[in-house]
C-alpha cells in the first residue's frame, strides 16, 4: 500500500532538494555525508519518507545548515512564501570565527 503524501513531508523534501542541489550535492553524496543509507534522500525529497529527529539532524548537518533553518525552510514552503537559506557558517565568518568548528572544539579552516 502507497504512503499518503503528507503536504508538510513533501515540503520538507523540497526544502532538502532544494538544500542539496545548490551545492551540487547529488542523492548519493548526501545519502553518504549525512551516514543514511543509499534510498533514505530520495525517500525525503519525494515527501515518502518519515524521517526521524536524528536523520534530520545528520542531513541538516551535512548540508552544513542548521536543523531550525532547515524546517524554516520547509515551513515557507509548505505556505508558498520565498525561501531563504542561511548557511550555519555564514553568522561565524561575519563574526571573524572559523568556518567549520569540529565537535571536539578544534577548527577546520580559517574564515
Amino acid at each position: 500500500m502507497a504512503r499518503e503524501l503528507v503536504p508538510a513531508r513533501v515540503a520538507l523534501g523540497r526544502a532538502v532538494a532544494v538544500a542539496r542541489v545548490q551545492p551540487r550535492l547529488t542523492q548519493h553524496d548526501l545519502s553518504r555525508a549525512a551516514g543514511l543509507g543509499k534510498n533514505a534522500v530520495g525517500a525525503i525529497e519525494s515527501g515518502r519518507g518519515d524521517p526521524s529527529w536524528t536523520t534530520l539532524r545528520a542531513v541538516a548537518d551535512a548540508l552544513g545548515l542548521d536543523l531550525s533553518a532547515l524546517l524554516r525552510v520547509a515551513e515557507q514552503i509548505e505556505r508558498g512564501e520565498p525561501m531563504t537559506f542561511p548557511r550555519r557558517d555564514e553568522g561565524r565568518r561575519a563574526a571573524g570565527l572559523r568556518a567549520n568548528p569540529r565537535p571536539d572544539g578544534t577548527e577546520d579552516a580559517e574564515a
